[in-house]
Order: C-alpha cells, then structure tokens, then sequence
C-alpha cells in the first residue's frame, strides 16, 4: 500500500510538512519532523522541516518571537494594573484604617505621657508641694524614649500619607482628613529634619495631631461594634441646628441681663463709702461686662450660690428675688425647654437616618432570631432537628412559655391552629426556620400590608363565587327550557 502524505499547517508563515505511514491498517506513525521550545521563547527547527523560500524566519528560528513578546508584556502590563487595583483596594479598605486608628491612638497616648513628664518639670521648677524631685532623674528614660517614638511615628505616619498619594492620585485632595494629614506630616518633617523654621509654635503642631484622632469617626460606618458611636454623632451631627438656635436663645436673654446688672452694680463699685472689700467682691463677679456675662452663665449652668450672695450680703437683700427668679425662669423653665427640643429632635433624626433604621432592624431580627433558636433547642427533646406536634405541644403548654410569647405579642391560646400556621410546608413537624420565620410572621398585631391583601383575596374570592352562581343560574335555565311543557 503506498504511504499517505498528510500535510500539516502550524503557522502563516512557516508551512511544516511532515510524513506519516499508514501500513495495513496500523495505528504506527513515524514523525519526521521534531520541534522544540527554546529557552528565550524562539522556535528551533530541527532538520527534517522545509521552510519555503521567501519565508521571513530564517531557518532553525520561528517568526512568533515578536507575538510572543508582545504578549509577555501584555501580560506584564495587566499583572502591573491588578496589583495597582489591589493595592487601591487595600489603601482604600477598613483594615488599613483601622491600623493606622490604632497608631494613632498610640501615639496620643504617648503624647500624654510626654504631657504629664513635663507636668511633673513645671511643678519642680514652681518647687509645688510634691515636686521636690526633677522629672529627668524620676523617669530618667523619658528623653530617649520620647525621641525615639517621635521618630517612629513619624515615619509611619509619612509611609502612610505617601501610600494613599500613590492609591488614590488626584482624589487625594478629595478627602479633608488627607489634606489635614498632609499639613501635619509636611510641617513634622520640617520641624524634625531642621530644614526649615517654621513661624509656628511646635508644640501647636504637636497639638495639631490630636486632630486625627477625628479620623476615628471614618470607621464607624464600616465597623459594626461602633453602631452605637455611629449613633451618638450622627445624631449629634443631626441636632447641630438646634443647637446653634438655643445657643443664641441663652447668649441674647444674658447679654441683656448681664449688662442691666452691670449698669446698676456701677455705682456701688464706685462709692468710696461702701467697704472696700465689698465692693472688690461684687467687681469680681459684675464689675464688667464680660464678668457679669461669665457670671450670668454661672448663676444659670454652674454653682449659683455664690454671685448671688455676693449681691444680698453686700448690696441689698432685694437682689434675693432677682436670683430666684432668674434660676427658675432661666435655669429651669428655658433650659429644660431647650434640652426637652434637642432631644426631641436627636431621636428625630436618628428614627429618619436611613443606616440607623437598618441597624435597628438587623438588630431586632437577630435578637429575635436567638430567642427563637433557644426556643427550639429546647422543644427539640430528641435531637433530630426538627419538632413534631407532641414535643410542640409539650413545650407551648409551659406557663412561662405562653408568658414569654404573650410578651412579644404572640397569643398560643389556639396550640392546634398555631402549629398548622407555623407547618407551612404540611409534613407534620416544625424545623427551626419554620419557628423562626413563622413567629416573626404572626407576632405583632395585624399591618396595613395584611388587611390590604385579605381585602383583595376577599374581593377576588367574591368575584369567583359571582361567576359560579351565574354559571350555576345559566344551567339552570338551560335545564328548565329543555323540560317538555
């Protein structure tokens, strides 16, 4: 049998022809031609191919070396944007706040350690009762540490800001707390490294970094513990109007009656013939403006005794019915009106926050979800996971039980009908998300939703029961024409 030529294509440019033999109807073939894959991603031809002639690649040498090339560094380029994008998503991510939270929290601390060291300096230098002993031979680590910790933080805190300036780029300036981040670092380097002298105090930019810790308040959307702080400065957030309104309510009402007070107190600071130490008394509490201001806050948020009594021992007893009338009117009639607005307006703003409404009710679904798991843990007597109709039966006729339940609004009075409710799949037994799911479903007195959807079926069930009984009359009819008269 003569031999069967197959030719074989393997590129556009390169033709590569080989022999195969097909003797008697054996499966033995025998390749002519060999290839093999070079270490620099060329091809090597052995002998046994024929190249055609005009072919670019010279022989023993593959053409694909420019494709595979182009795309080594296709790859190269797309290996290079996903680790950009993980990185962006890493900068960008709740754990890498929540470190660098922790660093700053850190560094606060050691900020107030630094604080009470030199503390402890002002008191040995004012020789105050206590302070007999310098800080430097108390806590003769202190320098060395303080240095090296302020270098380290720094460093830190520079790695980070040039981590987000790669990250995010021209969204950098986006964000306020990066700009603060950046004014805070710059004005470290500058200050550390000596380069610059900056006509600010340093301990102001020593200050400055407790601003960060206003940072902290990023996390609490993205932290669930913090639902609570979330909480407490949203609606703090949200009451900000409020409060700017009765701050000017107070400041307008003791502007007027600090400078009445002034005016009137003028001249018993000024008549020689009074005691001198009485008149020094009442000029320390209303002799200006701003200390008849200061006092009037006094009289109405703080410790009102005193101002008072500087008025009644020294100047007459009238001004007693001033101090009284004023702390019931100002210090309990308004205040208690204004506190009584915000709070209203803080639950106000935290029932109509979209966020706090879906914790609210994740958090309630999860609780009731508990209670129910406990409840089912404990129905199911024989371990199977499921509760059949003795076992339900035998923990629902529990007093404390039917309390329990009565107190989230779920009447059992009814055990036999309440379980059909509950068995929504008919097979006889209860799993635990038929207990969970069908309590929260019939707990609660009926919602507009249910006697919106019974008005409907029940209208729809009219109609059905309509056409029956014209169906029915129909027939009737017919029937009765066909009777022979």
């Amino acid at each position: 049998t003569p031999p069967t030529t197959l030719p074989l294509s393997i590129d556009t440019d390169v033709q590569l022809c080989s022999t195969w033999e097909v003797r008697n109807g054996e499966n033995a073939s025998i390749l002519e031609g060999t290839q093999k894959e070079s270490t620099d991603g060329q091809m090597d031809l052995e002998e046994g191919f024929d190249v055609p002639n005009g072919s670019k690649a010279a022989k023993g040498k593959s053409p694909k070396n420019g494709l595979q090339l182009k795309r080594a560094a296709t790859y190269t380029a797309d290996e290079r944007q996903g680790c950009m994008a993980g990185f962006e998503r890493w900068v960008n991510s709740a754990m890498f706040e929540t470190a660098f939270a922790i660093l700053i929290l850190l560094n606060t601390l050691v900020m107030a350690v630094e604080a009470q060291y030199r503390g402890m300096e002002s008191g040995y230098f004012l020789n105050y009762n206590g302070s007999d002993v310098p800080a430097k031979d108390t806590w003769p680590w202190a320098t060395a540490f303080f240095e090296g910790t302020e270098w380290f933080f720094g460093v830190i805190f520079t790695i980070e800001l040039c981590m987000k300036m790669i990250a995010l780029r021209r969204r950098f300036c986006c964000d306020v707390w990066n700009v603060v981040d950046f004014v805070i670092v710059v004005a470290w380097l500058f200050t550390s490294l000596g380069t610059v002298q900056l006509p600010l105090d340093p301990m102001l930019l020593r200050l400055a970094r407790l601003v960060r810790l206003l940072r902290l308040l990023k996390l609490v959307r993205s932290i669930q513990a913090c639902d609570s702080l979330y909480l407490m400065t949203t609606a703090m957030t949200g009451s900000m109007l409020v409060l700017f309104w009765s701050v000017c309510i107070l400041v307008i009402v003791q502007m007027m009656i600090a400078f009445l007070l002034q005016q009137l107190l003028e001249s018993y600071v000024q008549d020689e013939s009074k005691p001198e130490s009485g008149r020094i008394e009442v000029f320390r509490f209303y002799g200006t403006f701003a200390r008849a201001m200061l006092t009037m806050f006094e009289i109405t948020l703080g410790n009102w005794m005193p101002p008072c009594r500087a008025l009644v021992e020294n100047v007459s007893e009238w001004y007693m019915l001033f101090s009284l009338a004023h702390k019931l009117v100002i210090g309990f009639s308004v205040v208690a009106v204004i506190t009584g607005v915000f709070i209203q307006e803080t639950f106000k703003v935290a029932t109509t926050d979209d966020r706090i409404m879906v914790m609210s009710k994740e958090r309630a679904g999860n609780t009731h979800k508990k209670k129910m798991t406990a409840l089912f843990n404990s129905a199911d007597l024989d371990g199977s996971g499921f509760i059949d109709y003795n076992e339900y039966k035998e923990i629902f006729d529990n007093p404390e039980i039917r309390s329990w339940l009565a107190a989230m609004e779920l009447d059992v009075s009814d055990l036999e009908m309440i379980f059909e409710l509950l068995d929504t799949d008919e097979d006889g037994r209860l799993s635990r998300a038929d207990l969970v799911e069908g309590v929260s479903r019939l707990k609660g007195h009926a919602k507009n939703s249910d006697m919106i959807a019974l008005h409907h079926r029940h209208h729809d069930m009219r109609r059905s029961i309509d056409k029956i009984e014209a169906r029915l009359s129909d027939t009737s009819c017919v029937s009765c024409d066909a009777q022979p008269s």
